[in-house]
């Protein structure tokens, strides 16, 4: 733990030391810059993202995305290489931003930015600015930074005219007190990897813009983690810019949380364009301290640039930001949890009690209710019963009156005997004759009142050889026999009985109910048994 607060000392006096001439002497470049070195490294395409402290000047509306204070210093220096002595020096930029969340007020920001040519003589500009932002809904926010802008000019009048050459764009830099104005759409339902924001810029100080930007997030790739791609576009009455950036996050391999001790690291790249032919292009990267939890420190840096068609000369620097983001970025969800647990605790409880009272209230009709219920259930199962019973009587009423059944019934099944009086087969076939379809609906009449019950259908023959024509079919009487139950299973299918109560079994000759040595007897032993087990 002690190394690690060295190294975070270490690196906030470098960032100081970058920045020590930029946070009291406030000297301007010729470019549109970004606030910090994180958003430079992607080419100023930071209106979708905005989740940093820079977003003060940049996209106010993005500070909901703080879950803690964060604080950030950036520095940057660039050189300009001209023939033209006037056109050649050093640009310096610095800038400084506090924000801190209120919970359910919303954040505030406080931020200064200052740049300049040359700290001798040349030209410098000036931004106190403070913003609110917070939430309208679960997926979009609003934001507003009021500030105070001055420029100034060196008592020289002489250098005035250098100082406001082609390549400054003075005219863009807006003075007085203004305001940007933001709007910021995140976690949009059913497009929760896409963000965008608008804001109107400079209202108030006669040089107004608009600024626009989106964001499209892709949670893995390859080697990388929580890719991020970044469009924006700024127009301004004197033209308009394009900017395009990425940043991607390394996968924390063993390998890599071994060297860089758990610490994330990140690569970024961009470029920007607009319609009078400036090009800039930016790449850099950042390392963040991985402790959520705790505070945590972030530095960023990108390589910068810039080439102007109008002035026809190359230029590049360096940009540097060190932030700190304070406490537990859990610290309110942690507390919103134990208040939202506290009050369903106290909501249950309070709900618990009441239903107590209601219990001793009720109870006696509630007894009364339940008895009520049973008794009445309990005489509509016994008329069921009764009905049923009549029914099943009926039933084998009627069986007991036709031709060639025969009926035995005892506690545990009923056993209807149908000789083939009753259910006569084409002679040598399975096929049923139509004269007794009438016994087997009437036999069905029985199965239906019978519900829920297994039914046992068995073939039985005479002990008469299979004839040698019919042997192709049949090998012997007890298939045959076997053909026939599943005809007899069929056609009770066919009339609406479930065809999964139906048990089909063939025996032949092996039981027979007489003697096979009389032609009555074989009459007998020519059947068909359909056995209900109760």
């Amino acid at each position: 733990m002690k190394y690690k607060k060295i190294l975070s000392i270490l690196l906030l006096l470098l960032a100081l030391h970058v920045t020590r001439d930029t946070l009291h002497v406030c000297y301007a470049s010729f470019e549109d810059f970004s606030f910090g070195a994180r958003a430079m490294g992607m080419g100023g395409a930071f209106m979708g993202v905005s989740d940093d402290a820079s977003a003060i000047f940049f996209n106010s509306a993005g500070l909901v995305k703080l879950k803690r204070p964060e604080i950030m210093i950036t520095g940057a220096s660039f050189s300009h290489n001209s023939d033209n002595p006037v056109e050649s020096g050093e640009s310096l930029y610095g800038f400084f931003s506090y924000v801190h969340p209120i919970q359910n007020l919303g954040h505030l920001g406080i931020g200064y930015m200052g740049r300049g040519v040359d700290i001798s003589s040349r030209y410098r500009e000036n931004t106190l600015g403070v913003s609110y932002s917070r939430l309208l809904n679960f997926y979009s926010s609003i934001g507003l930074t009021v500030k105070m802008c001055s420029k100034e000019y060196p008592d020289n009048t002489a250098t005035i005219s250098n100082a406001c050459d082609s390549r400054f764009f003075t005219d863009r830099f807006p003075q007085g007190i203004n305001a940007d104005i933001a709007i910021y759409f995140d976690n949009i339902p059913k497009m929760e990897r896409l963000s965008f924001a608008l804001a109107f810029i400079d209202i108030g100080a006669g040089a107004m813009g608009f600024r626009g930007g989106l964001t499209y997030r892709i949670n893995e790739f390859n080697i990388f983690n929580d890719i991020t791609g970044s469009a924006d576009f700024i127009a301004r009455s004197d033209g308009f810019k394009f900017s395009l950036g990425g940043e991607a996050w390394l996968k924390q391999t063993e390998e890599l949380k071994k060297a860089m001790k758990d610490n994330l690291v990140g690569v970024r790249a961009g470029m920007k364009f607009g319609d009078n032919g400036d090009f800039t292009f930016a790449f850099g990267g950042g390392i963040k301290s991985n402790r959520v939890e705790k505070t945590d420190w972030k530095l960023d840096c990108a390589v910068v640039i810039p080439y102007h068609t109008s002035s026809k000369y190359l230029s590049g620097g360096l940009w540097v930001s060190l932030s700190f983001l304070f406490g537990d970025a859990y610290k309110w969800e942690k507390q919103e949890r134990t208040r939202f647990e506290e009050e369903r605790r106290i909501k249950d409880e309070m709900e618990r009690l009441l239903a107590e009272k209601g219990k001793f209230e009720s109870e006696k009709k509630k007894w009364e209710e339940d008895r009520q219920r049973l008794e009445d259930e309990k005489r509509r199962l016994e008329e069921e019963k009764r009905r049923l019973e009549e029914a099943q009587r009926n039933a084998m009423d009627e069986l007991k009156k036709l031709r060639g059944i025969t009926l035995k019934e005892d506690r545990e099944k009923i056993i209807i005997v149908a000789t083939e009086t009753a259910i006569q087969f084409a002679s040598g076939s399975p096929e049923i004759v139509k004269e007794s379809y009438g016994t087997l609906e009437q036999i069905a009449k029985a199965l239906g009142v019978y519900p829920n019950t297994v039914v046992r259908i068995d073939g039985h023959t005479d002990n008469v050889p299979i004839s040698s024509r019919l042997k192709s079919k049949y090998k012997n009487n007890l298939e045959l026999s076997q053909a026939r139950a599943e005809s007899v299973a069929e056609y009770f299918v066919k009339l609406g009985i479930p065809g999964e109560r139906l048990v089909r079994k063939g025996y032949g000759d092996k039981n027979p109910a007489a003697p096979n040595t009389t032609e009555e007897g074989r009459a007998k032993n020519r059947r068909v048994e359909i056995t209900i087990q109760k």
